[in-house]
Parts: C-alpha cells; structure tokens; sequence
C-alpha cells in the first residue's frame, strides 16, 4: 500500500532539456561513485560522485541517446528524487523536478532503496556485532523498509503522472556476497552474516519488484553470479577500494546490460552500438 496522500512534485526552475531521450535517478549504484569521474564535471556532478563509467553513459552509447544522468550519492527517495539533496556545500535540486525538464525523454530508470534503508549502517552494524539478525537489527530494518514502502510508491505515483508517458525501468540490487567471503575476514563478515545481508535486500528488491508491478513498470533484476566479492573478476569494488561494496566499471556495464534487454523486451529500438567497459 502506498500513501494515501502523495505530493506531487513540480518542475519548479527545471531547465528545459528537449533533446535528452533518456533520464536516469538514484543514489550512489547509478552514479557509479569510486569510478573514473566525468571529463568536464559540473560542481553537482562531482558532489555526487557521477562518473563517465556509469551505467547511463554505457547505455547513451549503446543507443545513440542523449542521456541525462542526475544520481547523486546518498540519494533518498525524500532527500535526493522527490526533494532536494544538500551534499557537502552544494545544494542538488530535486532530481525528479530537474527530469521533468526533459519532456522528450521516452525512458526513465530509477536505482534507489539502499540509502532508505540505510543499507551501509545495516551493513556496519552487522560486521561489528557477533550476529546480524537480533531482534533488536532486525526490529530497525523493518522499520527502515516500512517507512521505505511508503516513499517509494509516492515516488511510483509521480513517476506514473509525467505527461509524456516514458518507459520506467526500477533496477534491483545486486547481491554482492558471494559463497566464499574469505576476503572480508578482516572486515568481520562471515558466511553466516553475508547471509543475512543476502535476506535483507532480498526483502528490498521484492519491495521494488512489487512496486513497478503495480504501476506496470518494468522490474529489472540485477545478478553479479560469479562475479561477486572474493571472485577472480569481481564486479564490486573491494573493502579497500574507494567506494566499498559499489559496482566497479565492469559492474556498471553489467547493469546497462540488464537494463538494455529490458529495454529491447518492451520495444526500445535495439543498440546500435556495444558498451565496453
């Protein structure tokens, strides 16, 4: 269930951007943060760690489109795509009203959930405590993902009342635990915890399925099998990397994949070109 009173949001100072073909919102997985930055970054693209080997840029160049990437790092559904989003000394306007300016666009695709459930606290708690589903860690993370719920069909609601009727692709996360955890000894994760983990965004992403089932968007799940943390050719940046636990460019390209033949499923024209990592 959804709320019962959804808040419109609106273009308020939304520059006009006729020509953009496809928008993308979400936090730090759709940024593509700790990969190479933007070549001529605006002061809001290296606020939010946007970077040239994010999914979007793959997905631009397969397709020939002009798109539009407003992910910002730490992005919530209230502070982040439905308001705005203060990081650091910069002010970052809504991203859902900053969209509304690209009235052509004919795809949208939306990441967003782990900041709303503060995945990154759930994840730091579970590595220092001796268990990761007490009641009291679990209590917390049911109330992160009710309150969650609520946000995100708010967020569904405005997504279905653009006047230009775009496809709206919601991406799932990916697991990134693999069976062997070996390298995360240090960090205090074990099989048992990833585990747990695993569960929760479990829950998350069937959440976000559920939602676009609703509204009659298009789900798109995200798999890294074989590619996880630990693995040879892992798609996740490392403990030590600069953004531990998000998809390095490989990942990236991984999901552009994912989101590409979702695209073609539900008639986009197919890529005319293919991204390389």
């Amino acid at each position: 269930m959804g709320p019962s009173t959804p808040t419109p949001v609106q273009a308020v100072g939304a520059p006009a951007r006729p020509g953009v073909q496809a928008v993308v919102l979400g936090d730090s997985t759709a940024a593509a943060i700790g990969n190479a930055p933007l070549d001529d970054p605006t002061a809001a693209d290296k606020a939010c760690g946007r970077s040239k080997d994010a999914y979007a840029v793959y997905l631009a160049a397969a397709n020939n489109w002009n798109t539009l990437n407003l992910a910002c790092s730490g992005a919530t559904i209230r502070e982040g795509l439905l308001g705005s989003q203060q990081r650091g000394t910069t002010r970052v306007p809504p991203q859902l009203s900053a969209a509304m300016g690209a009235t052509k666009a004919s795809v949208i695709i939306v990441s967003v959930g782990a900041n709303d459930i503060r995945w990154s606290t759930l994840t730091a708690l579970c590595a220092a405590a001796d268990a990761c589903d007490d009641r009291a860690s679990t209590a917390y993370f049911q109330q992160q993902i009710a309150a969650f719920t609520n946000a995100y069909y708010d967020l569904l609601d405005n997504l279905a009342a653009l006047p230009q009727n775009p496809r709206i692709l919601i991406n799932g996360y990916y697991n990134p635990f693999g069976e062997n955890v070996d390298c995360l000894k240090e960090q205090n994760i074990t099989a048992a915890k990833a585990k747990v983990l695993k569960s929760r965004l479990e829950e998350l992403n069937s959440v976000l399925r559920q939602g676009a089932q609703t509204f009659n968007f298009t789900a798109v799940p995200q798999h890294f099998d074989g590619h996880r943390l630990c693995s040879d050719q892992p798609f996740v940046q490392g403990p030590d990397a600069n953004a531990p636990l998000h998809p390095n460019a490989a990942g990236e390209l991984a999901i552009a994949l994912a989101d590409q033949q979702a695209l073609s499923r539900t008639g986009t024209p197919t890529p005319t070109a293919q991204p390389t990592p």
